[in-house]
């Protein structure tokens, strides 16, 4: 019992379904009918962005020559990218409507993977710190947002927008903790 939950808080399963939880909270506070593929959408999403930003960082932080010898040492990170990505593809089957707001959330990540890149004239975003936190903490309340709310068409922009900020400085303040650790 002890090794799975380690498992399950060290593979960002833990963090996947808080994001699954921040989508029901948003149903609940909104009052909008629940849409269960969201759930399913948000947690593969969540668990398929921090994988790769955790392999990407892996990467960027060793000396291992060659791909092979990488994924094999990193085999539970790629094995859950994997599963995490295949199951995205399989939410947005289910969720064809919401391809753009998912494509934003794809290039906020990336953004914030950004830093870590081998490319030479992006090496002055190392230093970008906090930008790098208010990234991460708009990604987190644009996903657990505005992804519920997309089909939603009663609710008014004021109760998204009160939403939104109240979300994005929750996980600021979160991001900023974790990230002083």
């Amino acid at each position: 019992m002890k090794r799975w939950l380690h498992f399950i808080l060290s593979h960002s399963i833990f963090i996947s379904i808080c994001a699954a939880a921040l989508c029901y909270q948003t149903f609940n506070l909104l009052h909008i009918p629940y849409n269960y593929p969201v759930y399913g959408l948000v947690f593969f999403a969540t668990l398929c962005s921090y994988n790769f930003y955790w392999l990407v960082s892996k990467y960027h932080f060793t000396n291992i020559n060659g791909l092979k010898v990488f994924f094999l040492k990193h085999f539970s990170n790629v094995l859950i990218f994997s599963i995490a990505a295949a199951g995205l593809l399989c939410s947005l089957y289910f969720l064809p409507q919401v391809v753009s707001s998912v494509s934003i959330a794809v290039l906020l990540t990336l953004l914030y993977s950004v830093p870590l890149w081998p490319v030479k004239k992006l090496a002055f975003t190392r230093r970008a710190g906090f930008l790098k936190t208010v990234v991460l903490a708009f990604t987190w309340a644009y996903v657990t947002v505005m992804l519920p709310v997309h089909d939603a068409l009663s609710i008014s922009a004021l109760s998204v927008g009160l939403l939104f900020t109240a979300r994005f400085l929750f996980m600021l303040m979160l991001c900023v903790i974790f990230d002083s650790r």
